[in-house]
């Protein structure tokens, strides 16, 4: 059996992906099949003989056991802390992080005592703490305080949830400031003490060096902190595909291993002695970054590859990437909902099958060109652009479902970024070290001017092409999902089948493929060509509300919980905004306007109309140069796009909008505790979109009510809201709720999760 190291991480990992995208009793029966599938090909002479099956079985029954034993043992008692109030003593394992005027910090807990005694509680657990103002903790020291504990909704596969479970943390707590609290200096000092204390060192070195915008972006791109990284940049390069940058990887692992084995070679050591150094340099390197799986995976990767070298042996990269996944997974049976894991194994799979064929088909047509210093430019590009497109390619799936959006830039990009940011990344971590080496200091200044003009640069570069047309497009279609499945089938199909002939095969899938995406677009612009929506977004306690058609959006309301800021943004997102048509509140109060600031900054809406009342200053700076705000005294009417009209109303006890959509007709209480406030014509609407429980609902003759709470929230108003005879819908942290106008009075309601 060929490369069975490959065979199995790549199953493991499919398993463990498989486990997360699906409920816990398909995987629970997928065990049962897998076991009987294992007994089949251990009893039959000519599948043992194989081998494969036998493989791929047995790594799905140890795959899916270990996930659910894992999950019935440590997931589900930690989470049953949700809503309680405990005493902890934890210890600080990680650095802390600033992020929307909050502090981080991740902590092992010692000991949580609750209320109830009696009650057995875990202990020794991994949790994420915010508070409003920072801790005088140091890596490792203590603290004792009265926490909150939540947890994170589940949105599905690959939501926040899963993603912080494969990193070990399945509870979060808020802390009790107003409490009395503790700080306690740390007596144990393990070996991951040193390795932060070093990153935090680095951190103070780039600070300190580097311009201060300049010194953020270097500290996600060396060290994948991107807490500090102001969101517009960070939409710059997720927009034009090179995020990547900001998430250490395998290309900064291979820079790293390049530049050690360099050093030793110049210092000269001898080939092997410089390659094991350069292995030992590598596992530094991962454990500075904090072991991050994306780390840990390319680390494995280029120790066997060094090792290899140092002992004469030739390592097989799918063998070794095989290798470090299934490592990797063994450790963690999470690992599944792991975004990063999941984008480096397939992006580096992509570049092993792919990127070779495609550069030799490539550099075959440059041999025609008869211009030489044009052949030489085109043999520097092929490898960039092979490379980009064979780890797009592979990451595609991952992309579309996970972010629902995809570049159409990204080989250019990545040709005008990523080549740069290899010289970048090399003067940078330079520029960190020389500073922490008190006696090389001054060559730290040195490499920092060049530094600043490369990371000046990216930035640049990000913003300019971020700014072109379609640079980044949503992928958040029905569509999109059924050409996906195609083109991976087609691949699959191509790699098997192609052997000599991957050329023309390759041709013949790309021109489907094309066929395929064009079709879906075309039918889907002709169906939903002029159609008005109205999305209720699931951001919690709150209001956020978003009219669009074709192109155009217009936000109503952009309020909810803090932790839910990125709803809105990701939905406006999906529908390619990136200038917003209007922006029209009713008031001010957080759960209707929380997100305003970002929603200003980052869209720039054309058109913004306000109650003539006092703004708040973060809202204020980002309006006043706009000539086109509008301020109206207790309400408004606005008439968009021909057939949504829009009307405001503000007063001190009640602030509502009525919206009006061809024929149909909307009420959204954004403050309003008593319907009958609210005028009767206006009140009587088939629709009434509310936040917080309305008395005298029977006052009103609307049949629909939706909720636009947490499901703790809707609980209690649901059943009170049937009594009297309206039909509730609530967002309930499990989707937002989509309104779709077809003409008339003819509404379809459905659920966007």
């Amino acid at each position: 059996m060929r490369r069975p190291f490959f065979i199995l991480g790549t199953s493991y990992l499919a398993f463990l992906v498989f486990a997360e995208y699906f409920s816990l009793k398909a995987t629970f029966y997928s065990a049962f099949f897998f076991s009987a599938l294992f007994l089949v090909s251990i009893s039959v002479k000519k599948i043992r003989k194989d081998k494969v099956l036998l493989l791929v079985s047995l790594s799905a029954v140890v795959a899916f056991s270990f996930n659910l034993f894992s999950y019935k043992n440590t997931v589900e008692p930690i989470e049953k802390l949700d809503s309680k109030e405990a005493i902890i003593t934890a210890t600080l394992c990680d650095l802390p992080y600033k992020s929307f005027n909050k502090y981080y910090y991740t902590l092992k807990t010692d000991s949580i005592e609750i209320k109830n005694k009696d009650e057995k509680v875990p202990q020794n657990i991994k949790i994420k703490m915010s508070v409003s103002k920072g801790l005088d903790l140091d890596v490792y020291d203590q603290v004792k305080c009265k926490v909150s504990f939540y947890t994170k909704e589940n949105n599905g596969a690959f939501s926040s949830k899963s993603y912080y479970r494969s990193k070990g943390i399945n509870i979060f707590a808020y802390m009790h400031e107003y409490e009395p609290y503790e700080e306690i200096p740390g007596t144990k000092r393990p070996i991951n003490y040193y390795f932060l204390k070093f990153k935090s060192s680095m951190v103070s070195a780039l600070r300190r060096v580097l311009l201060k915008e300049n010194a953020n972006l270097a500290q996600g791109i060396l060290l994948g902190d991107k807490h500090n990284i102001d969101e517009e940049t960070k939409d710059n390069f997720k927009d034009i595909g090179v995020s990547h940058l900001l998430s250490v990887s395998g290309l900064h692992t291979s820079i790293i291993m390049n530049l050690l084995v360099a050093l030793f070679l110049f210092l000269k050591f001898p080939k092997k002695l410089a390659y094991i150094f350069s292995s030992v340099g590598i596992l530094a390197f991962a454990g500075v970054t904090g072991f991050a799986t994306s780390v840990v995976r390319s680390s494995i990767m280029c120790i066997i590859y060094l090792l290899g070298k140092a002992f004469f042996k030739k390592s097989d990269s799918l063998n070794s990437l095989g290798f470090a996944t299934f490592l990797i997974c063994l450790t963690n049976p999470f690992s599944g909902g792991d975004i990063g894991l999941l984008l480096s194994f397939s992006s580096t799979l992509g570049i092993i099958l792919l990127e070779p064929k495609l550069e030799e088909i490539l550099k075959e047509k440059v041999e025609s060109i008869k211009s030489e210093s044009l052949k030489k430019l085109l043999n520097y590009l092929i490898p960039l652009v092979c490379v980009t497109f064979s780890a797009t390619a592979f990451t595609l799936p991952i992309t579309v479902l996970c972010f629902k959006e995809i570049s159409l830039i990204s080989v250019i990009a990545n040709i005008l970024i990523v080549a740069p940011s290899t010289v970048m990344f090399t003067f940078t971590l330079l520029t960190a070290l020389f500073y922490v080496i008190t006696p090389l200091r001054f060559l730290s200044m040195l490499c920092g001017i060049f530094s600043n003009y490369f990371l000046s640069y990216l930035t640049y570069m990000a913003q300019i092409l971020s700014k072109l047309p379609f640079s980044s497009v949503s992928t958040n279609r029905n569509y999109l999902v059924f050409w996906l499945a195609s083109v991976i089938l087609l691949l699959v199909v191509v790699l098997i089948f192609a052997k000599n002939n991957f050329k023309k095969y390759f041709k013949i899938h790309s021109l489907l493929s094309l066929i395929l995406l064009f079709s879906g677009i075309l039918s889907f612009k002709f169906f939903n060509s002029g159609l008005t929506s109205l999305a209720v977004l699931d951001v919690g306690d709150g209001l956020s509300l978003v009219v669009t058609k074709d192109d155009s959006s217009c936000v109503i309301a952009c309020g909810g919980d803090v932790i839910k800021s990125g709803k809105i943004t990701e939905y406006l997102n999906s529908n390619n905004t990136k200038n917003l048509d209007y922006l029209i509140l009713d008031g001010f109060k957080d759960s209707n306007s929380l997100y305003g600031r970002n929603i200003l900054e980052k869209y720039k809406p054309y058109v913004t109309v306000f109650p003539d009342i006092e703004i708040d200053d973060k809202i204020s700076k980002f309006i006043k140069d706009n000539s086109n705000n509008y301020f109206y005294k207790d309400s408004a009417i606005i008439k968009i796009w021909n057939d949504v009209i829009i009307e405001p109303h503000y007063s001190k006890d009640v602030n509502y909008t009525v919206l009006r959509i061809n024929d149909a007709k909307l009420l959204v209480c954004s403050y309003c505790k008593d319907l009958e406030k609210i005028p009767e014509e206006d009140r009587n609407s088939a629709v009434i979109i509310e936040k917080e429980n309305l008395k005298n609902l029977s006052s009103t003759k609307a049949k629909y009510v939706v909720m636009s709470n947490s499901l703790n929230s809707c609980l209690g108003n649901y059943k009170s809201i049937a009594k009297k005879g309206k039909i509730p819908i609530a967002t309930a942290g499990s989707g937002n709720i989509i309104f779709d106008f077809l003409g008339g009075n003819k509404v379809f309601v459905r659920k966007d999760v």
